[in-house]
């Protein structure tokens, strides 16, 4: 079995850096040995030494990224927002080892989640998931749902994420968890529903 460690964001651009300075170096080198061998073509060499810088810097144009918009006036993250730290962490779904949606919600409300993205590996998350993974097909056994209160989460959204959920599988995820009788819908609002849990097991 392989197992896969995360890159520290920081790594990766220390690495991105370090790579940048070697082909410079190399179009540098290249140039100084044409330059060498045939002193007429110096205006290639520069022509090249430009084209080369070029291409680099062009990997480095960052283009306009919209993760969702419209989401200042959401009731479902307004509804996250007003309920506050003591109202527990929340869990996102669809439930997967990392959920960069959940993440985004979860840092728009100010709510910590079960499912968030993180860089550091922790093994203990690929066990939680697993046990949480019924309620994201809309079916909670009694392990997920006391995975849940055990953390002391009351509160969970289902995201509408189109490269997971297959038209109209979203709404009926929703209402499998509403009718199992173990979560209310508190509000629905674009992509996102927001689901309290019950006292019924």
């Amino acid at each position: 079995m392989v197992g896969l460690q995360r890159v520290p964001q920081r790594l990766m651009v220390l690495t991105s850096l370090v790579l940048v300075l070697l082909a410079v170096c190399a179009l540098d080198l290249a140039a100084e040995r044409l330059l060498a061998v045939r002193p007429r073509l110096a205006p290639v060499a520069a022509a090249v030494l430009l084209a080369g810088t070029a291409l680099l810097l062009a990997d480095y144009m960052v283009a306009r990224n919209a993760v969702m918009d419209n989401l200042a006036d959401n009731r479902v993250v307004t509804a996250l927002w007003g309920a506050g730290a003591r109202a527990g962490p929340i869990l996102g779904v669809p439930v997967r080892e990392q959920v960069s949606a959940t993440s985004y919600v979860a840092a728009l409300s100010r709510r910590r989640a079960l499912n968030a993205y993180n860089q550091t590996p922790a093994p203990w998350q690929d066990e939680r998931m697993i046990q949480l993974a019924p309620i994201a097909a809309g079916r909670p056994d009694p392990a997920a749902l006391a995975l849940l209160r055990a953390t002391g989460t009351t509160q969970v959204v289902v995201i509408n994420e189109p490269h997971v959920y297959a038209p109209g599988m979203w709404r009926a995820v929703v209402d499998r968890l509403v009718a199992s009788g173990s979560f209310r819908l508190v509000t629905t609002d674009g992509p996102f529903a927001l689901l309290e849990l019950t006292g019924r097991p």
